[in-house]
C-alpha cells in the first residue's frame, strides 16, 4: 500500500499523512538478522525538529477491535479508526489501494500511523501458505532508496515476520502473523528520523493483545 493512500481514503486523519511517500501493510522477504522488539529499534542519525518532538505521559485509551479480535493502547493524543468491510481475498491485497477491514490509528498531526488488518484463514491453506503468500504480495512495494531489514520475533504472544524498510523520508515496519484461525498484519510508519514518535509506536506495539 502507498501512504499516499491515506490522502483519500481516511478523510481528516489521512489528511494530515503528507509526510508519507510510500509504506506497505506488512512485510516481504530478505535475510533475518538478529531478534528485537515487535517494532525495531534503531540508531537514528540526528534529524532537525523530528527527534524533539515532545511526547504525551497520560494514560493511553484502549481501543478493542471487535471484528480483529484484538486490543491496543495508544496514547490520548491519537486518533483511532476501525475499518469497514471484511478482507476475504489476497486479491484484496492491492499495494496503493485501501484493504477491506483495515483499523488506523494516527497521530493528529499526520506523522506517525499503524494499520492493522486480519484474514480468517482459507481452509485450503496452511499457516505456513498463508504467511508465504502474503509475503509474495507485498514484494514489490518497497522503492529503490529503502533499506530492508527482515527478521522473526515475537508479536502479542505469537512468532510473527517482521521486515522493516528504512527510506529516506519515512521508515516502515510491518509485522505478519498467524492467531487461532485467522492472519493477521500490523504496519508501522513513521518520519525517518523521528525517536519520539517510533518510541510512541514501539509502546502501542507492546500493548497489542489478542481478545479471542
Amino acid at each position: 500500500m502507498t501512504a499516499l493512500r491515506y490522502l483519500t481514503t481516511w478523510g481528516p486523519v489521512g489528511a494530515l499523512l503528507f509526510v508519507v511517500a510510500f509504506a506497505m501493510t506488512a512485510c516481504s522477504p530478505a535475510g533475518l538478522d538478529d531478534s528485537r522488539p515487535a517494532v525495531e529499534d534503531e540508531i537514528n542519525e540526528p534529524s532537525s525538529d523530528v527527534a524533539s518532538r515532545p511526547s504525551t505521559t497520560a494514560t493511553p485509551r484502549l481501543f478493542e477491535s471487535a471484528q480483529h479480535g484484538y486490543r491496543l493502547e495508544i496514547p490520548t493524543d491519537w486518533e483511532f479508526v476501525e475499518g469497514a468491510g471484511t478482507w476475504i481475498r489476497f486479491d484484496q491485497f492491492v499495494p496503493g489501494s485501501q484493504v477491506p477491514g483495515e483499523d488506523l490509528a494516527s497521530t493528529t498531526d499526520g506523522f506517525g500511523w499503524l494499520v492493522a488488518n486480519s484474514m480468517l484463514l482459507p481452509k485450503e491453506m496452511t499457516r505456513e501458505e498463508w504467511l508465504t503468500e502474503l509475503d509474495e504480495l507485498v514484494g514489490s512495494g518497497p522503492l529503490p532508496d529503502c533499506r530492508e531489514q527482515r527478521r522473526a520475533d515475537v508479536l502479542a504472544g505469537e512468532q510473527a515476520t517482521v521486515t522493516r524498510h528504512r527510506c529516506d523520508d519515512l521508515t516502515i515496519v510491518g509485522s505478519s502473523l498467524v492467531h487461532a484461525n485467522r492472519g493477521y498484519y500490523f504496519t508501522v510508519g513513521y518520519t525517518t528520523g523521528d525517536a519520539s514518535t517510533e518510541s510512541r509506536l514501539e509502546e502501542i506495539a507492546s500493548s497489542i493483545r489478542f481478545t479471542k
